[in-house]
């Protein structure tokens, strides 16, 4: 299995080098000669740190408290806050017998980051039905450890703790059928936030949805 997380830790290199370089020719050229070894430079020192961690993937976390996985969860983030969980959604892909808990744990860790506030899914406005629900499946089997508070940590555990036996969550989205929202993923406790979800990429052409649901 180590050699298969070594090559998806390749692979991030390969793809983060070459998004940089990139970036960099996006500038002028004395400011692309300044940044170029920087960038090499922290590329390498970030994937020097998830490679010391990537034996953890290959063993087993289940003795190791909330606390302890989200430090080794750090370290295999390599990235920043649009990036951090590039790596576990190369390893989810490509490696079916990393721990389940650590994988867990990971993406837990990167959950809030993305440009779009989420990065381990497509956009629903963009993909067929049938293909998001396929990766939505398959990021809800690679979260699913039991009890959450093997990895719930701080504020987020006290939240879960907090919950009645029943209560209601919500879903903002835009521009998609209510049926494709409701097949989604990523939910919240508090309408407003689901209101300003749906509202925000919400246009002539693309209507703002609200779904609920009860459990």
């Amino acid at each position: 299995m180590m050699q298969e997380l070594k090559a998806c830790l390749n692979y991030w290199t390969e793809h983060n080098l070459s998004y940089l370089k990139a970036v960099r020719e996006r500038y002028p050229a004395e400011i692309a000669r300044e940044r170029e070894w920087d960038d090499y430079a922290i590329t390498m020192k970030m994937a020097r740190e998830a490679e010391a961690h990537l034996a953890y993937l290959a063993g087993d976390n289940s003795e190791k408290a909330p606390e302890e996985l989200e430090q080794i969860a750090s370290s295999l983030s390599p990235g920043g806050t649009h990036n951090g969980g590039e790596l576990v959604r190369i390893i989810l892909a490509n490696v079916w017998s990393a721990d389940p808990l650590l994988v867990a744990a990971t993406v837990y860790f990167n959950w809030d980051g993305g440009k779009a506030g989420f990065q381990f899914l497509p956009d629903p406005a963009t993909v067929d039905r049938w293909e998001y629900g396929e990766e939505v499946g398959s990021l809800r089997d690679a979260l699913d450890v039991g009890d959450p508070r093997r990895i719930l940590i701080g504020s987020d555990r006290a939240f879960y703790d907090s919950l009645p036996d029943r209560f209601t969550i919500y879903r903002g989205c835009s521009g998609i059928s209510w049926e494709q929202a409701a097949d989604g993923l990523c939910w919240t406790t508090n309408r407003e936030i689901a209101v300003w979800f749906a509202n925000r990429g919400a246009s002539d052409d693309k209507s703002p949805v609200l779904v609920s649901a009860r459990g």
